[in-house]
């Protein structure tokens, strides 16, 4: 068994601790204060905590989007990330490399596949979904899933830099460019970005 200490989800929030969901921030905002009233008893601050923080663990940054796209294209798009060596076969066969960048694991929670598990089972539940984790080796992470209200391809984008958030944002950016290119085929599956 797990005790959970702190959880998030980018579109439903925070939860500190087991005890309640808390989507809108009430029980975080709570801590946060209580952080704050502590770290300024010791004479530190936040942002000095940040930043020690980022110089042990690295800086983290994330970009999530979208593209609008039916159902149809969405089966499209997911078909060929499982059937990566040959679309018209029915063996799964996912990408290993993406231009330069090297996939360590792959989860797939429609097909309750897990790479980097010693007996291939997501760790995570199953989902009628399609959703499909890609885990690189110099530790970006990206997930795909349709949005569950919308007619929408959404992504999630995750690296980080031990140098600076600058380093962190550039390589976000330049994953994200080559990932979504040649992954998902924008113009071949009609993806459609929204408007800036």
């Amino acid at each position: 068994n797990f005790h959970v200490l702190f959880a998030y989800e980018v579109e439903i929030g925070f939860m500190p601790g087991p005890c309640s969901f808390d989507k809108d921030g009430v029980r975080a905002a709570g801590l946060w204060a209580e952080m704050t009233h502590a770290l300024y008893g010791q004479n530190e601050t936040l942002n000095g905590k940040l930043e020690a923080l980022y110089a042990k663990y690295g800086y983290f940054v994330m970009n999530t989007r979208y593209f609008f796209c039916d159902g149809t294209a969405q089966d499209k798009v997911f078909h060929r990330l499982r059937h990566w060596d040959d679309e018209s076969s029915s063996t799964i066969s996912y990408p290993t490399q993406i231009g330069e960048y090297t996939i360590a694991s792959i989860r797939d929670l429609t097909r309750d596949y897990d790479s980097a598990q010693p007996d291939q089972k997501a760790l995570l539940p199953t989902t009628k979904d399609h959703m499909i984790t890609f885990t690189f080796t110099n530790g970006g992470v990206c997930t795909f899933r349709p949005s569950g209200t919308e007619p929408k391809l959404k992504y999630y984008f995750e690296v980080v830099s031990k140098e600076s958030k600058v380093d962190a944002l550039e390589l976000l950016e330049k994953m994200k460019n080559v990932l979504l290119e040649e992954l998902l085929q924008p113009s071949k599956f009609g993806l459609i970005p929204p408007k800036e």
